[in-house]
């Protein structure tokens, strides 16, 4: 009989627990898939040479799970508390507790179980679909295949019965540590003076929107706010603690507005004598005002958590993107090699059968520079500092700058110079160049562009990690270690057993050790080469590298961006998703609590037609402030990334901010056509 009347009870809130089933089954899936890949040995084999995605993929699956596991803990606490009433109904009947502890947990285990069943099954399904994404994410020539692995099916199960331990703990807690008296209280009563306005609360609704102000103005002027600070105060901490106080406004400004600004928005608009409303959007606005007297920190913490989401998605985006483009800026041709190694390259090139589309040698000059600097905060250029740096005539430049097709225009005429940094793109926003330079302490030159380095690898090259490009005629006059770099473009599309055939051949090793001292006189600094390779205080010797594959560095850099990419967009989708399913789920209750109020609505004289006005009016003001706020966070987190390190890969952001607006759209649809239904049946 017990068995009958705790079955009945389970059916009648099947649309609650048909939500958080869905979401379960979508969970165990991808995280089986994720498993299943990882215990998938071709695969695995295949890119072992440049990246451990076992590794990757069990952190993704380590986040899905704990993500999963606080929606399970969240939405089993919630339906505990949906059911206070039947559990008092039980203790008066005389149930004890731990009977009906049993009763909880074998209806918990029961959907779970299921929803593991359903979601290892469509885990099997679809975990070919999930491994073509990876294969294709990460550039791989392989074909996917059907993989079902008992390993990760093991895994799976472990992790389930991992998850149903905890929740039998929170059950056993929730009944043991709840007495009588509060499960005897059926029905919540909001006490009236909560939801009155105080000019306290209107005061801090205020300081709400100040403090989302503050930290969305700190993010659009982040690096004038640097640069302010630190110049008055010297204080270069404010790298750090001006993000971080950007991201604490933002999150209290999150809390306050859903306990006191959107409450005292709400209020303004309910009052008839400031605003002519009336009929179902009076009601409707004092609903919104109740529901989230009861449920604000929930609404808060699921904003942020959706914002963080898309924020880190975009961040991950861009990363990925900024070191592929770095990556493709330092070997953008097929090989570059020292010249001492570019006929054996060229031998092993031509015994592959490869064609070479173009060969380029330059010839470079290392010697030192003065170069002026003002960093961030700086109030007068008395920073000078005294650097190696490689020398490039202007001629050989524009011969090689055929190759290099990305590499920007230069003009200069006389003592005019340009100076290629290859860390421009991350230290202009710290660090700036002043017009005068004096190289070999001889010949002064004017800086008429700072410009990355799109040379090639660097580590082909002495001096780390500037190239200046000077005239022909001062090229001649200055004097220095002379060295050459050759630059080797290949025909056509080579397969990947040639390349890697290619690359096997030769063998990048530190070649070709040049040391030199700074000796300090009264007319100036003057670089002294030597061949004495012993270290001193005094003297330094460097070496560079002989060979860059552009081949096998890019497939790397491929094939990791892939991965996190792939995981990276799996987690903001299970985020999303249970994010949207804790709203439905609340409203579902909610919905069935006020299923009486609805009803008096209609005896009152209110249309069909009004009612369902009101939940419709009454839904958009649950859902679209927290998905606003949530896709406002996000941009102004991107915004911020951007004045950090620019990248055009950040337009991810953007795109999964507008999959997160369709998913609570969705989410929205939903919960409107079922609510009616509870309302209208």
């Amino acid at each position: 009989m017990l068995f009958k009347i705790g079955w009945r009870s389970f059916l009648r809130q099947s649309r609650n627990y048909g939500v958080y089933f869905i979401c379960m089954m979508t969970a165990v899936m991808i995280f089986y898939s994720f498993s299943a890949m990882m215990n998938d040995r071709l695969l695995t084999q295949r890119v072992q040479q440049d990246i451990r995605i076992e590794g990757v993929l069990g952190f993704g699956s380590s986040v899905v799970a704990f993500v999963v596991l606080f929606f399970m803990l969240s939405a089993n606490h919630f339906f505990l508390s949906q059911r206070q009433k039947e559990i008092s109904i039980y203790q008066l009947l005389g149930l004890r507790r731990w009977r009906l502890a049993w009763l909880l947990l074998r209806e918990t285990f029961l959907l779970n179980f299921v929803s593991l069943i359903v979601g290892i099954f469509m885990g099997i399904i679809f975990s070919k679909f999930f491994s073509m994404i990876l294969i294709r994410a990460m550039g791989l020539t392989l074909d996917s295949h059907f993989f079902s692995s008992s390993r990760s099916v093991v895994t799976t199960v472990g992790v389930f019965f991992v998850a149903m331990f905890i929740l039998s703990l929170q059950v056993l807690l929730f009944v043991w540590r709840t007495p009588m008296s509060e499960t005897l209280k059926t029905d919540y009563r909001l006490p009236i003076k909560k939801m009155k306005m105080t000019p306290f609360r209107v005061l801090m609704g205020v300081l709400g929107l100040i403090l989302l102000g503050v930290g969305y103005y700190l993010s659009l002027f982040l690096k004038e706010t640097w640069q302010t600070y630190i110049t008055y105060t010297q204080d270069f901490s404010a790298i750090l603690w001006v993000p971080l106080l950007i991201l604490l406004c933002c999150v209290t400004a999150t809390y306050i507005f859903f306990d006191c600004t959107l409450p005292a928005l709400l209020n303004w608009l309910s009052r008839p004598q400031k605003r002519n409303i009336k009929g179902v959007k009076l009601i409707a606005y004092n609903n919104v005002r109740a529901y989230l007297q009861r449920t604000w920190k929930s609404y808060a913490f699921l904003t942020i958590v959706t914002a963080i989401a898309i924020s880190l998605i975009g961040g991950t985006m861009g990363m990925i993107s900024f070191n592929y483009q770095a990556t493709s800026r330092m070997y953008p041709v097929s090989y570059q090699v020292a010249q001492a190694q570019a006929q054996q390259l060229r031998a092993v090139l031509k015994d592959n059968q490869v064609v070479l589309a173009a060969d380029q040698t330059v010839t470079f000059k290392m010697t030192n520079m003065a170069v002026s600097t003002r960093y961030l905060g700086e109030i007068v250029d008395n920073n000078q500092e005294e650097v190696m740096v490689n020398v490039l005539s202007i001629s050989q430049y524009d011969q090689v700058r055929r190759l290099l097709r990305e590499s920007p225009e230069v003009q200069i005429e006389g003592q005019e110079a340009a100076l290629f940094d290859s860390n421009y793109d991350i230290t202009r926003a710290f660090r700036t160049y002043r017009d005068q330079v004096r190289v070999a302490d001889k010949m002064n030159f004017t800086l008429v562009q700072t410009e990355l380095d799109y040379l090639g690898d660097d580590s082909l090259r002495y001096a780390l990690p500037n190239v200046l490009i000077v005239s022909d005629a001062a090229y001649k006059q200055l004097s220095g270690h002379e060295y050459a770099v050759t630059y080797l473009q290949t025909q056509g599309r080579l397969s990947e057993a040639t390349q890697q055939a290619i690359s096997d051949a030769s063998q990048t090793e530190w070649v070709e050790p040049v040391t030199y001292r700074f000796i300090k006189g009264s007319k100036g600094t003057q670089v002294v080469f030597s061949t004495d390779k012993t270290e001193s205080e005094d003297q330094v010797t460097v070496y560079r590298l002989n060979s860059a594959d552009r081949y096998t560095t890019m497939r790397s850099v491929r094939r990791q961006g892939g991965i996190i990419l792939f995981v990276s967009l799996f987690v903001g989708v299970i985020v999303l998703i249970t994010t949207s399913s804790s709203l439905i789920v609340r409203q579902f209750s909610n919905a069935e609590r006020e299923k009486r109020n609805y009803q008096l609505l209609s005896k009152l004289g209110y249309t069909r037609q009004e009612i369902r006005q009101l939940i419709y009016w009454q839904n958009i003001w649950i859902f679209m402030p927290g998905t606003l706020l949530a896709i406002l966070h996000a941009i102004f987190a991107i915004n911020t990334l951007t004045q950090v390190i620019d990248s055009p890969g950040y337009w991810v952001a953007y795109l999964f901010a507008g999959a997160a607006i369709v998913v609570y759209l969705l989410a929205y649809l939903i919960t409107v056509k079922l609510c009616l239904r509870i309302i209208e049946r």
